[in-house]
C-alpha cells in the first residue's frame, strides 16, 4: 500500500532531521576547529579580512562554532524532540553572519555571504523538518516544566 501523504512527509522529515543534524553539527565541528587551526585562511572562507590584531576573534568564532556543532549533536542524541526549540533558537547566528558578512563593505561581499546564506537556509529547513517529523512528538515532556518533586 501506498503511504499516505501525512506518513511521507513524515518520514522525509524524520530523514532530513538525521542527515541535517549530522551535517550541522559535524559541518559546524569541523569549521571550528579550522578556524582554531588555522584562523587566516578561515577568515579568507568566511569572507571577512582578518588583520592581525583581528585573528583571535576568528578563534572566538571558531569556538562559538565548535560549540554550537558539539551542542546540536548532544540534543539530537540525547533529546531529540529538542531540536524544535534548539535549531530555531540557533538560526540567529547564520543569520547575523550573513549580515556581517553582506555590510562588510568588502567588493565582493554578495559573494562571500553565499555560504551563510545557504546555511542559514539549511538550518531553516532543519528546523522546519523537525517540527514535522512526527518521531520527534514527545507523549510526556521532561524538563524544567516537571515537578521538582514526585
Amino acid at each position: 500500500a501506498m503511504p499516505t501523504s501525512t506518513a511521507l512527509t513524515g518520514r522525509i522529515a524524520h530523514g532530513l532531521v538525521v542527515v541535517g543534524s549530522v551535517a550541522l553539527g559535524g559541518g559546524l565541528m569541523a569549521l571550528g576547529l579550522l578556524c582554531m587551526a588555522n584562523p587566516r585562511s578561515a577568515a579568507a572562507q568566511y569572507g571577512l579580512a582578518a588583520p592581525p590584531d583581528a585573528i583571535r576573534w576568528v578563534i572566538v568564532a571558531g569556538i562559538r562554532d565548535l560549540g554550537i556543532g558539539a551542542g546540536t549533536l548532544a540534543v539530537a542524541y540525547a533529546s531529540p524532540s529538542a531540536l524544535r526549540l534548539f535549531v530555531p533558537a540557533v538560526l540567529v547566528v547564520p543569520i547575523g553572519d550573513a549580515v556581517m558578512t553582506l555590510t562588510s563593505g568588502s567588493s565582493h561581499a554578495a559573494l562571500s555571504a553565499l555560504p551563510h546564506i545557504a546555511g542559514t537556509l539549511g538550518m531553516a529547513v532543519l528546523a522546519i523538518a523537525a517540527w514535522l517529523d512526527p518521531t520527534l512528538d514527545a507523549s510526556h515532556k521532561t524538563g524544567l516544566q516537571d515537578p521538582l518533586v514526585s
